[in-house]
């Protein structure tokens, strides 16, 4: 337990943010507390904050490009991964892991994942996992309503669109 000097109700330790220089380690500000200071601050300063960032963003242009780029790209996939643990419960082990027992493609195809990551197909009447698809093949099984008897007469079609054609 620890004392928050600005609000000075007592408080576990874990409610303290982490600071080297500190000797206990810790903040002598709850978590709280620090949060609201560092809102007030920002408020009270919030022109100077932005104009400084204008600065450094045209000063360093490349380098905020690049750091943007990436951050990005690493919040869509921590984004992607959330959604896929929390809709289908695939953690991103699993996922790696369905990919490599699949040959590291779509299950279909066999296209590997370019830019974007393949898609986690899935029963719709119980959300059971099937495989991992690319986002053509996964989009062709959504077309014809998961329904094999539709795939089977599209397949006797094409068949037969090769011999006449």
């Amino acid at each position: 337990m620890k004392r928050c000097s600005q609000c000075g109700d007592s408080k576990p330790l874990s409610d303290f943010p982490r600071d080297k220089r500190a000797s206990s380690g810790h903040r002598s500000n709850c978590k709280s507390c620090h949060s609201k200071s560092r809102r007030i601050y920002y408020e009270q300063h919030r022109d100077e904050l932005l104009a400084r960032n204008r600065e450094w963003r045209q000063r360093n242009y490349d380098k905020y490009l690049l750091y943007a780029r990436e951050s990005g790209r690493r919040r869509r996939k921590e984004i992607t991964e959330a959604q896929r643990k929390a809709k289908y419960g695939v953690s991103p082990e699993d996922y790696e892991r369905m990919l490599l027992d699949q040959g590291g493609g779509c299950a279909i195809c066999g296209d590997p994942p370019g830019e974007r990551q393949l898609h986690v197909d899935h029963s719709h009447k119980d959300l059971t996992v099937r495989g991992i698809l690319c986002a053509r093949c996964n989009c062709g099984l959504g077309m014809f309503r998961n329904r094999t008897d539709l795939l089977g007469i599209a397949i006797r079609y094409l068949e037969r669109e090769a011999v006449t054609g």
